[in-house]
């Protein structure tokens, strides 16, 4: 597991003691990688080519996790420079219709020096996650976990009942809450944009649970087990895989 966390700055802040914090809380084998424009700074445990700095505009991108790119030059771009070009490359051509070009797991964020927007984003089955917050100066943090946030300090850490009881009750707290009050976490399938203070939140894909007006059940059996051989050939195991037993197919 890796991760990324970023947060706005003014164009005179010297966040270096603050990157060294987030650090701590940013899992992952890879060394810290830092990039920063004039409006944001973005921190991540990533490989070298997840994390990409456009030397024209300024925008900073990175992604983690495994995306797939269904656009043949972005996966080219993907192939040869990284998946963070790649990144940049559908933000800039699609914007926020990009994931109409990206599949897999993935979570991904982009600050955006021109707009002085930033962008965030988790996949269709939240396996990857992405927490968010603004502070009291209406300042973005995000970062793949609460405590990445928290490292900024300007944060308040105060619990939520609510998230407590769902704790207790669920054993998880589901998104969109943390256990912090102040603190969201995407949940999957949904982005968000931070623009004029505030995270703007918007689903780019929901389940289509509709019924089939005729249901031919050898046909849906063989479907099931080609899109089943297909997410473990996607998802290329390794020394690192489990199998999750019992999952309600059997």
């Amino acid at each position: 597991m890796t991760g990324i966390s970023g947060w706005q700055l003014d164009g005179a802040d010297d966040d270096r003691e603050l990157i060294a914090r987030v650090s701590q809380h940013l899992q992952g084998a890879d060394d810290l990688i830092s990039r920063r424009c004039r409006t944001g700074t973005m921190a991540a445990k990533v490989t070298e080519s997840a994390i990409f700095v456009d030397s024209a505009s300024g925008l900073v991108a990175a992604i983690d996790g495994k995306p797939r790119w269904t656009q043949a030059d972005l996966a080219q771009i993907a192939l040869v420079d990284g998946n963070g070009a790649a990144l940049a490359a559908a933000y800039k051509e699609h914007g926020a219709k990009l994931f109409n070009t990206l599949s897999g797991t993935f979570s991904f964020a982009i600050i955006d020096p021109t707009k002085s927007e930033a962008m965030i984003a988790i996949d269709r089955m939240g396996i990857r996650s992405m927490c968010f917050a603004v502070d009291q100066e209406k300042k973005f943090s995000f970062g793949s976990n609460a405590r990445a946030i928290l490292a900024r300090r300007t944060v308040d850490a105060g619990l939520s009942t609510q998230a407590l009881f769902h704790y207790i009750y669920f054993h998880v707290v589901p998104s969109p809450r943390t256990v912090y009050s102040s603190i969201q976490k995407l949940e999957p399938g949904q982005f968000g944009v931070f623009r004029n203070g505030t995270w703007e939140l918007e689903f780019y894909w929901n389940p289509d649970l509709s019924r089939p007006g005729s249901v031919d059940s050898k046909a849906l059996g063989s479907e099931l087990m080609a899109e089943m051989r297909a997410a473990v050939a996607h998802a290329k195991p390794d020394s690192s895989t489990a199998a999750f037993l019992s999952g309600g197919l059997d």
